[in-house]
């Protein structure tokens, strides 16, 4: 490549009206065969090809790292949703025992309930029974103590 068309490349290059395919020229250029007019462009250009080079580097590094970070995330997530499943079954079992030893307890009082009702009802008889039992004493003690009458 001559010298003239060198320096339009730079003065478009500078002006910031280059394509990418000039502005790669210029590259390709200053790293294979300066001349020593452009020596000062040479320094500059070899600093962006080499970060140029560095960037398709460094690029290519986060997809690949986009992908094992997505995969943690993704993983990350399933152990919360198994988690999060978990308590909400374990709070609905939870208040499934709860329901089932209310159900139970209520069953274990309405027989406590009946139970007394019908201690009650025995505990009744038991004061009958024992009034009988004074009243047959009463009898007892009338008949002997009540001189026959003789006739």
């Amino acid at each position: 490549m001559n010298a003239n068309i060198i320096k339009k490349l730079l003065d478009k290059y500078f002006d910031g009206e280059t394509t990418l395919e000039e502005e790669q020229l210029l590259r390709d250029y200053f790293r294979d065969k300066p001349e020593s007019d452009f020596d000062a462009y040479r320094d500059y250009f070899t600093f962006i090809d080499a970060n140029q080079r560095s960037k398709v580097l460094i690029n290519n590094k986060p997809k690949k790292q986009r992908f094992r970070y997505a995969g943690t995330v993704a993983a990350a997530l399933m152990i919360i949703t198994i988690t999060a499943a978990m308590v909400i079954s374990s709070n609905i079992s939870r208040q499934n025992d709860a329901k089932i030893t209310k159900e139970a307890l209520m069953t274990v009082m309405y027989h406590i309930n009946t139970s007394t009702q019908n201690l009650t009802a025995l505990s009744k008889i038991e004061e009958n029974f024992a009034q009988l039992e004074v009243l047959n004493e009463l009898k007892k003690l009338n008949s002997t103590n009540i001189p026959k009458e003789t006739k």
